[in-house]
């Protein structure tokens, strides 16, 4: 199975690359050109919780569960970014907007 999962997402430049899955002998083979943050994280959550990682299917299934986690911080993170961008360009601070707002700001943080 090959999966396209987040690299660099907390930077400014992220990227989506592609992560290979082999199951093969009960084992658990991946084939990646980068290192997701979940694979990063994962023997340290493992150790500590059983996760039933006795068989590469158990490895490969709490490993999914561990990107499955990571990319919902990752959207929880966007969505609090857009609206604080929503709220910078849709908030009024009186009853008019003012016309020296500088929107040059809001813009560039769009355009991140």
């Amino acid at each position: 199975m090959t999966a396209t999962l987040p690299a660099q997402a907390d930077g400014d430049n992220p990227q989506m690359l592609p992560v290979t899955f082999v199951l093969a002998a009960n084992r658990l083979i991946t084939v990646r050109y980068h290192e997701p943050r979940a694979f990063q994280t994962f023997p340290q959550r493992a150790e500590k919780v059983q996760m039933g990682c006795e068989t590469g299917e158990g490895v490969l299934v709490a490993l999914l569960e561990a990107i499955v986690d990571r990319l919902a911080d990752i959207l929880e993170r966007a969505g609090r970014e857009i609206d604080a961008i929503s709220r910078d360009i849709f908030r009024h601070k009186g009853a008019k907007p003012s016309k020296s707002q500088d929107f040059q700001k809001v813009l560039e943080s769009i355009g991140l």
